[in-house]
């Protein structure tokens, strides 16, 4: 009778020790779970979380250069300012994003996306960290000139990646440069499970999504692309990479 009590009694422990353990924060669950028991039994390794990451990609708001069709000029390097539109829409985008919870904001260093950065820091709280990497494509001495009037030097730059535009960079140069920040941005999201913002151009938007999906950046359009204010959501999930614009 005296054993089969002190089974009893054995059976009650355990039970208890077992209510115990899964009382337990998460946390400190996951560090018991990793010591060996009295009797040299490991617990039950909790199961491994899924690879999570989220990048959120911003387009500054607009300039007195992002005028609608064929008034619009190229910004390039140029350090132009937002206007009072760009302002609003610099203000509604960060309404937007807020909800994701931003950790970090990194941000082309130009004028136009410091002011974009600045004003979704004061809605978020994220700190901004300028990144010259994030700048657009520099194309030289085509910066302020109407869009529809160098379309045609664009093109011709592209198809000859490796030739520098006058004062500035060639395509490939400028591709492999915002390629490196990006994927290093993204590698971030998913290795701290934060959410990251980065606030750049509209060329590297029409990169974008090569650069993610590790296409070839010859298809990539040079003209066109997302208005701005816009917003890309790039997340990862288990090691899967996904590209969509934020509704």
């Amino acid at each position: 009778m005296k054993s089969d009590k002190q089974a009893i009694g054995r059976q009650t422990s355990l039970r208890q020790d077992a209510a115990v353990f899964e009382s337990r924060p998460k946390r400190i669950r996951s560090k018991l779970a990793s010591r060996k028991s009295v009797q040299g039994a490991p617990f039950v390794q909790p199961e491994k979380a899924p690879r999570l990451g989220k990048l959120i990609l911003i387009r500054h708001g607009r300039t007195s250069l992002n005028l609608a069709g064929e008034h619009e000029r190229l910004r390039g390097w140029l350090d132009v300012p937002l206007d009072d539109q760009g302002l609003s829409e610099a203000e509604e985008t960060a309404a937007r994003v807020v909800r994701h919870g931003i950790a970090a904001i990194y941000s082309s260093d130009l004028a136009r996306a410091i002011q974009t950065s600045d004003t979704i820091s004061r809605v978020t709280g994220a700190p901004v960290i300028a990144a010259g990497d994030l700048r657009p494509w520099n194309l030289g001495s085509f910066a302020g000139q109407l869009i529809r009037e160098i379309v045609p030097f664009l093109d011709f730059l592209k198809d000859r990646p490796d030739l520098p535009a006058p004062g500035g960079e060639s395509w490939n140069q400028f591709y492999d440069r915002y390629s490196k920040r990006l994927l290093a941005l993204m590698t971030l999201a998913a290795d701290s499970c934060q959410v990251i913002a980065a606030v750049t151009h509209v060329r590297n938007f029409l990169a974008a999504p090569t650069v993610i999906h590790g296409g070839n950046r010859h298809n990539v359009e040079v003209r066109g692309g997302p208005k701005t204010g816009s917003v890309y959501v790039i997340e990862c999930t288990n090691g899967q990479w996904s590209v969509r614009a934020d509704q």
